[in-house]
Formats: structure tokens, C-alpha cells, sequence
């Protein structure tokens, strides 16, 4: 107990000398606990999504200069039906938002509402025997529509406070569902995840904001384009690229001066964790880079304060204080200041961590990322002691007397 009073006295006598490092450590030591998070965080949710999906999808949108016509239509949907291609592992969907609240659209919540054929309910959502006839609703988007003063500020849906209809289905009437996505099929991963992305309001992972009605329950509405989603199952990939570009030309037919194009989401999440890595590595070299100036300015610094303390340490080993007390308490010192420091910066770091989603993966906390940064800094503090640690060890208290 008195070696730590002895310490901490010592550092509050020099804190001045100290104040640069320690504000070097914050950075160096933020900057990669983040990072190291980022990779770790992405990386695990990236490689259980991977080995979770047996299903990828091709989306397929559409643009037009056109806008009072949509791209991709309920025709066009009949048109796909009917054509000898046709397999249940296609769907149409229409996707829009609702602001609902009590106050002004500012403040209004953002509700996903998706008008969906009858392939959405098992491919995307994974309902084991759903009703393709039913209006479902997430298990939030519900507590919020069950609040009584709650209006529809905004959306194509019409909602009746009074009798509690939405789109003339009672509120009742809709089947409540919860962590609504098919784990196997990478666009519930994808769409879910970027809508979280948007806003942190959304339940990331899941549709248990969303509002999904069947395309038999809502009329065609105005100026919303559709999109396709073809389900691909990995083991069996064949045939789907003819099926997708006979799609294409169909609605090519169709809308002459429209243009079509397709993507893979899963492909969209792999080149967005490939780049979160490629960020990653950027800054767990600037912060070994920080944390390496910091090194040799600090190793430089320790030198000077104990050629200042000879005198003093001096006169501690005569009345009995062994060496290796001394270089104890340097090491103790040493250890303080740094991961005073790291402390801040990791707390900084966690809160940055802990509310940031980029592009559409998740990043948190990462315990192993913390070990990691521990491991740094107890080398940082070995280092930095040892130069200390090496006068001290050949410490002569005569010369040192003699000096004065």
C-alpha cells in the first residue's frame, strides 16, 4: 500500500510531463479497440450469416424517366405467372414507408410496409405455414399501431383511428410475428440489415417493424415500382441466370424505355465486409503508429525523470528500500499512466462501437478485441519499464550523492 501512495504522489508530481502520453494512449488506443471491434464484430456475424444461408437471391429493380408509371408492375407480375418458367421461388414484392405518431412528421416513427405475392411468406420471411391470404404485422410495428392516439402521418395506407383499421383490414385481424426473417435466404438478411442501417430505430436482423400485407388485400398503388426476388439455391445455382434474364426480357417488352438490372445482396454483404476489413487495417495502423511515437517519447521521457530521481532513489535504497522494489514501483508507474489512458480511450471507443451499424452489417463490442489491446499495452508498459528499470538496477547511491 505505501509503494502505491509512493506512485501515485510520483505521477502527480509529474502529471505535466505526463499529460502529452497519456493523450497519445487515448488516441492510439481508441482508435484500435475500434478497429479491432469492427473486424472482429463484422467478421463473426459475416461468417455465421455465410454458413447459415443455403439461400441466395437475385433482385431484380427497374428505373424509368417515366415517373408516373412504375418500372415493375402487378401486369408484369401476371405476365411472369403465366410464362412456363415460373416457380414458387420467385416473388413480387412492393415496399413504401408509413410515418405514424402523434406529433409532428419530424418525430414520427418509420414503419416498412411490404405488399407481397405469396412466395414472400415462405422465401423471405419463413413463416412455417403462413396464410398467403393474411395481413401479418412485426411485433414493434404492433405496439406501436396499438397506442390509441396514434395517427398515419404519412403513407399510401389508409388508417381509421376510430374503428382501427389499416388499409381496411382491423387491426385485430393482422397475425402478430416475431424475429420475422428466413435465416436461410440472404435477402431477409440483407433487407433487414439495411434497414437498420438507415435507422437505428429498426430491430436490426428481423422485419418485427415492418407491415406486410398480401398483394390480394391492397390495390395496385400509384408510382410504387415493384421489384422481383428470385430465390437461388447454393448447391443447385443452374438455371437461374436464364430464368432471370427471361424476366428481364419480359419486361423489357413491356416497358421499352425502362432499364433492368439485378444484383445478388449477399454478394453486396460480402463486398461490405471485405471493405470494413480493408477500413479496419487502416486504422489499426494509424493507431500502431500513434502507440509506436508514444512508445519511444515516453521511453525517452521515463529516462529523464529517473536521472531527476536518482538522488532521491538514491537515499531510499541506503535506508533499505531493495532494487527491486524500486523497479517495481517504476513499473507500477509506468502501468498507471498507460492504461489511465487506455481506460479513456476505450471507453470512448465502446460508446462509438456500440451505436454504429455500417452499410448493412452490424458492428459491437468485441470482448477478444479488449485482450487484444491489453496484450499491446502490457508490452507497451514492459518496454517502456525496462529502460527505467535498467538504471535503476545499476543504481550507485555514492556517485549519486557525490553528483549533488
Amino acid at each position: 500500500m505505501y509503494s502505491v501512495f509512493i506512485v501515485m504522489s510520483r505521477i502527480h508530481s509529474t502529471l505535466r510531463q505526463y499529460i502529452f502520453v497519456i493523450l497519445q494512449i487515448v488516441m492510439g488506443t481508441g482508435i484500435l479497440y475500434a478497429a479491432l471491434a469492427m473486424s472482429a464484430s463484422t467478421g463473426e456475424w459475416y461468417r455465421e450469416i455465410r454458413d447459415t444461408i443455403s439461400e441466395e437471391v437475385a433482385v431484380v429493380t427497374g428505373s424509368s424517366n417515366d415517373i408516373s408509371a412504375p418500372s415493375i408492375d402487378r401486369e408484369d407480375w401476371a405476365e411472369i405467372i403465366k410464362a412456363p418458367f415460373f416457380t414458387d421461388t420467385i416473388c413480387y414484392v412492393e415496399n413504401f414507408y408509413m410515418y405514424v405518431g402523434s406529433g409532428s412528421i419530424e418525430t414520427a416513427k418509420k414503419i416498412p410496409v411490404y405488399v407481397v405475392s405469396e412466395g414472400f411468406y415462405g422465401n423471405i420471411l419463413g413463416i412455417p405455414n403462413a396464410d398467403p391470404l393474411c395481413a401479418y404485422i412485426g411485433k414493434n410495428a404492433l405496439n406501436t399501431m396499438s397506442s390509441p392516439d396514434v395517427a398515419v402521418l404519412y403513407g399510401m395506407i389508409s388508417w381509421d383511428r376510430e374503428i382501427r383499421t389499416l388499409g381496411g383490414i382491423p387491426l385485430e385481424a393482422f397475425v402478430p410475428f416475431e424475429n420475422g426473417y428466413n435465416k436461410r435466404s440472404a435477402y431477409g438478411v440483407w433487407e433487414s440489415n439495411i434497414l437498420a442501417q438507415h435507422d437505428s430505430d429498426f430491430a436490426p436482423d428481423t422485419f418485427d417493424d415492418s407491415i406486410i400485407f398480401p398483394l390480394s388485400a391492397i390495390v395496385q398503388l400509384d408510382r410504387i415500382d415493384g421489384k422481383l426476388i428470385i430465390s437461388i439455391d447454393k448447391k443447385n445455382p443452374g438455371g437461374t441466370e436464364a430464368i432471370i434474364f427471361d424476366i428481364m426480357d419480359i419486361l423489357s417488352s413491356r416497358h421499352p424505355t425502362a432499364a433492368y438490372h439485378f444484383m445478388n445482396p449477399f454478394d453486396q454483404i460480402s463486398a461490405d465486409y471485405n471493405y470494413i476489413r480493408y477500413i479496419s487495417n487502416l486504422l489499426s495502423a494509424a493507431s500502431l503508429l500513434i502507440l509506436a511515437i508514444m512508445l519511444f517519447g515516453f521511453v525517452g521521457l521515463l529516462t529523464l525523470i529517473v536521472n531527476k530521481r536518482n538522488v532521491s532513489m538514491s537515499v531510499c535504497h541506503i535506508f533499505g528500500a531493495p532494487l527491486a522494489r524500486l523497479a517495481g514501483e517504476l513499473f507500477l508507474e509506468v502501468s498507471v499512466v498507460v492504461f489511465s489512458g487506455a481506460t479513456i480511450g476505450f471507453i470512448f471507443a465502446s460508446v462509438f462501437v456500440s451505436t454504429k451499424r455500417m452499410f448493412s452489417l452490424p458492428v459491437y463490442n468485441s470482448v477478444s478485441s479488449v485482450f487484444t489491446c491489453i496484450l499491446v499495452l502490457l508490452a507497451i508498459c514492459v518496454i517502456v519499464s525496462a529502460a527505467g528499470v535498467r538504471k535503476i538496477l545499476y543504481l550507485s547511491p555514492i556517485k549519486s550523492l557525490k553528483s549533488m
